[in-house]
C-alpha cells in the first residue's frame, strides 16, 4: 500500500492546479476573502437576548466596521439567538447569534450581499478555555477550506458587544466568527440545497464524501451522520445537503465543537460509540468508498504543509495552543502515514 499511496500522491501533485483553477472561478464574497480578524461593533440589547434567547423575534441592533480604506461604515441589523445544543443557558450564558443584514444597506460594502450569517460566539464570557476552542473551530473550518471549494467559509471577528440595554455600555471585548451563508455557498459552486428527511450512500458523491469523512477523522469529529438527521429533521445531522445538476449529493459538514480538535469544556462523545473523550480519534467513513481511501489520503499529504500553515497563522492563539494543536494533527498524519494502522483504524472501522 506505501507504494500505491506514493503512486497517488505523485500523480495527485499534477492534478492540484487544476483543481486550484477550477476554485478561482467560484471565488467567495469579498467578506470571506480575508483571513485577517475584522474589528467590529455590535450594539444590541444584550441582556434581552441572554435572558429571552430569542429565535424566532429579531430584535434591532446596529453593526460597525471599518473599510479597507478606514472609513467607519454602520448599518442596522436584526439579530435574535440560535442553534440547539450551545443555545440552552447552561452550556453558554452567550449564545450563538443570527445577524440579518438589509441587502440594501450593505451594497457595495465589504458586506456586500450578505443577509442572514450565523455567527459563532465565544460561549461564555471572560473563559480564555471557551475563547480557545472558539479559535480552533474557525481553525477546523478553515482546515476544510483548504481541502475542498465545496465548504463553509468563514471570517474571524474582533467583537466589541454594546448593550443597548445599558445605555449602550460596553460589555465584553472578545472575538467571533461568521459562517457563510447556505444560500452563498449554493451560488459559489453551483450546487443547490436540498431538504430531504434521509438519504442513502448511493445517492452521495463518493469523493466527496469520503473526504469529508477522512477530515472529519482528522479532528476527531463523530457527531455528525451524511444521510440522517435527528427525528422530525430534514436530513442531516450537523450536515447541510446539496446535489448538482445530475442529482448527485454532496453533505456538507458544519458545526466542529464536539471535535478533539475543538476539545470544548463540555463536549462528551456519544456512549454508544464506544469512546472515552472527544480526542479520541474513530474513523466513520463509509465502507462502499474504503477503495477511494489511498487518493483521499493523498490529498491530505499532499496539503499537510498548508494545514499546520492554519494553525500557525490562526490570530489570538498563544504559541502554547498552537503547539497543542500541531500534536493533535501530527497523530493524524501518522495513523494515515502508516499503511498498518490505516488499515486496521480505518478501512476495517468503516461503518456498513
Amino acid at each position: 500500500m506505501r507504494r500505491r499511496l506514493k503512486d497517488s500522491l505523485a500523480i495527485l501533485a499534477l492534478t492540484l492546479p487544476v483543481a486550484a483553477a477550477a476554485q478561482d472561478s467560484a471565488k467567495p464574497d469579498p467578506l470571506f476573502m480575508d483571513t485577517a480578524a475584522l474589528p467590529v461593533t455590535i450594539t444590541a440589547p444584550i441582556n434581552t437576548l441572554l435572558s429571552e434567547r430569542p429565535d424566532d423575534e429579531e430584535l434591532p441592533g446596529t453593526f460597525t466596521w471599518r473599510d479597507a480604506d478606514g472609513s467607519e461604515q454602520s448599518v442596522q441589523i436584526a439579530v435574535r439567538t440560535r442553534g440547539n445544543y450551545r443555545r440552552e443557558s447552561s452550556r453558554c450564558p452567550f449564545p450563538p447569534l443570527r445577524l440579518n443584514f438589509r441587502k440594501s444597506e450593505v451594497e457595495d460594502t465589504l458586506l456586500d450581499g450578505q443577509d442572514k450569517v450565523k455567527l459563532v460566539t465565544h460561549c461564555r464570557p471572560r473563559s480564555s478555555r471557551y475563547l480557545d476552542g472558539l479559535l480552533r473551530e474557525y481553525m477546523a473550518y478553515r482546515m476544510l477550506n483548504e481541502m475542498t471549494d465545496i465548504s463553509f467559509r468563514v471570517r474571524l471577528l474582533e467583537i466589541t458587544y454594546v448593550n443597548a440595554d445599558r445605555d449602550n455600555r460596553t460589555e465584553e471585548e472578545t472575538y467571533g466568527f461568521i459562517i457563510e451563508s447556505d444560500d452563498k455557498l449554493a451560488e459559489r459552486t453551483g450546487l443547490s440545497k436540498i431538504g430531504i428527511p434521509y438519504t442513502t450512500v448511493a445517492a452521495l458523491d463518493p469523493e466527496y464524501t469520503n473526504l469529508v469523512s477522512v477530515f472529519q477523522y482528522m479532528i476527531a469529529n463523530t457527531d455528525f451522520s451524511p444521510i440522517a438527521g435527528p427525528p422530525d429533521s430534514n436530513c442531516c445531522h450537523n450536515i447541510e445537503l446539496y446535489e448538482d445538476a445530475r442529482g448527485v449529493q454532496f453533505p456538507v459538514p458544519y458545526d466542529f465543537d464536539m471535535s478533539g480538535v475543538v476539545d470544548a469544556k463540555y463536549a462528551t462523545p456519544n456512549p454508544k460509540l464506544g469512546i472515552r473523550s472527544v480526542k479520541q480519534r474513530l474513523y466513520r467513513g463509509r465502507c462502499e468508498n474504503n477503495g477511494r481511501i489511498e487518493g483521499t489520503v493523498a490529498k491530505f499529504l499532499a496539503r499537510k504543509p498548508q494545514i499546520y500553515a492554519i494553525i500557525d497563522t490562526t490570530p489570538a492563539l498563544d504559541d502554547g495552543e498552537k503547539r497543542q494543536s500541531r500534536r493533535f494533527i501530527d497523530g493524524f498524519f501518522e495513523r494515515i502515514e502508516d499503511p498498518g494502522y490505516l488499515e486496521r483504524e480505518l478501512l476495517r472501522s468503516c461503518v456498513s
